[in-house]
């Protein structure tokens, strides 16, 4: 008897309903993925909306003596600053920096002439405004009440805005009250921001060491001539260092402690005081673009000297504005005397520390050349530039 095998016949399972709710999420996620797929194709064809960056903000805040003792050179000051007013509006223009502007007087009184004004509308001072009459000179009050009503402004996290102090006197002061003590701890309390920049004009060294030994930078402090003609030479140092201001924001910084850095100031007996370096460096000219390893070993070989390029031994000619970091070397030629200075008596000269980053503007190098350790083997020469080359350095 034959069995006959039973197959079972394989069960189709019931086809799933496609409901209302089910095609909506299937829609959506098309949807969605289509949106997401547009978004990268705009972004791979470089169509995508690319990011609004913020604007750098600037307040600057003038503070100008109006004690009795400026009577003479009042038309002077008034001149000053107005023509530190058309500087600032041209550099924020060209910049494109947001500036806004305070403009303070001090005698016995601390007063604002206007705050916070947008740099475009900022009006010039005239001679109602600053008298000069006033009978003594509270200088630490003048700094202190400006740079308090505008500390709020300025957030260390907020690397867009920065406050930059302009405080001009002619004498000492004499006659604070509210700041007499505690200016120190403002001025240390709003430079840790990193956001601060503050800057002095007194008639004498003892005015300067007084605010150094309270914590504003010695570059950030000039001297100037308390007559007619030192007034317009203050203002043409002013408006170099306003400028030079403007360009360093530009590039990243957020405070400057070397304003009035001006190597055209320097008294020239006191370079003349410094140590010549001359012969410890070769100085030869670039006669062609090259990258600073190549040209040194060429020159060394073809000198018959000997040896390779030494990382460091280098010293390439300042041809444009440049931040000098702490770690680099600087050295200053005298291109009449053809004496060469540098190390720390070089960075002293310039009113500058140890431990400052300098920035070199060229137009106020004078009869002076200044030359900056190179660190690298690929930098670029320029054709008529100088290179510096430690002597020590060839075996």
């Amino acid at each position: 008897m034959t069995t006959k095998k039973t197959t079972k016949k394989p069960v189709k399972k019931p086809a799933k309903k496609t409901t209302k709710k089910t095609s909506k999420k299937v829609a959506k996620k098309s949807t969605k993925s289509a949106s997401v797929a547009q978004t990268m194709g705009k972004e791979l064809m470089g169509t995508a909306t690319p990011p609004v960056a913020k604007p750098i903000v600037n307040h600057i805040i003038f503070v100008l003596d109006d004690s009795g003792s400026c009577r003479p050179i009042q038309h002077k000051l008034i001149e000053l600053f107005n023509e530190q007013l058309n500087t600032l509006k041209t550099k924020a223009h060209e910049e494109k920096q947001e500036t806004f502007v305070s403009l303070y007087k001090f005698g016995v009184d601390v007063t604002p002439i206007y705050k916070g004004v947008y740099f475009q509308v900022a009006a010039p001072l005239n001679d109602r405004q600053l008298t000069c009459n006033q009978q003594s000179t509270s200088l630490l009050d003048g700094a202190g009440v400006a740079i308090t009503e505008h500390a709020h402004l300025v957030h260390q996290t907020d690397k867009d805005v920065s406050c930059l102090l302009v405080v001009l006197t002619d004498g000492e002061e004499n006659s604070s009250k509210q700041f007499r003590t505690t200016l120190p701890n403002v001025i240390r309390e709003v430079q840790a921001t990193d956001r601060w920049t503050l800057t002095f004009m007194v008639p004498n060294v003892r005015g300067k060491q007084h605010l150094v030994s309270f914590g504003v930078p010695a570059g950030n402090i000039a001297t100037w001539e308390v007559s007619e003609r030192g007034t317009e030479q203050a203002s043409n140092v002013m408006s170099k260092s306003l400028g030079s201001f403007y360009g360093a924001r530009s590039v990243g910084s957020t405070a400057v402690q070397n304003f009035y850095v001006d190597l055209a100031s320097v008294d020239p007996k006191a370079i003349k005081n410094l140590d010549d370096l001359s012969r410890d460096f070769y100085r030869w000219e670039v006669k062609g673009e090259a990258e600073i390893a190549d040209y040194v070993n060429n020159e060394l070989m073809e000198r018959d000297y000997g040896g390779r390029y030494t990382t460091g031994a280098a010293f390439y000619q300042l041809t444009k504005p440049e931040r000098v970091q702490p770690h680099k070397q600087i050295m200053i030629y005298d291109r009449k005397t053809k004496k060469l200075y540098g190390g720390t008596q070089a960075r002293s000269l310039i009113g500058a520390q140890a431990n400052d980053t300098i920035r070199f503007k060229v137009e106020n190098l004078a009869v002076y050349d200044v030359f900056i350790q190179s660190t690298s083997t690929n930098r670029k020469l320029s054709r008529g530039t100088h290179l510096l080359y430690r002597k020590s350095a060839v075996r």
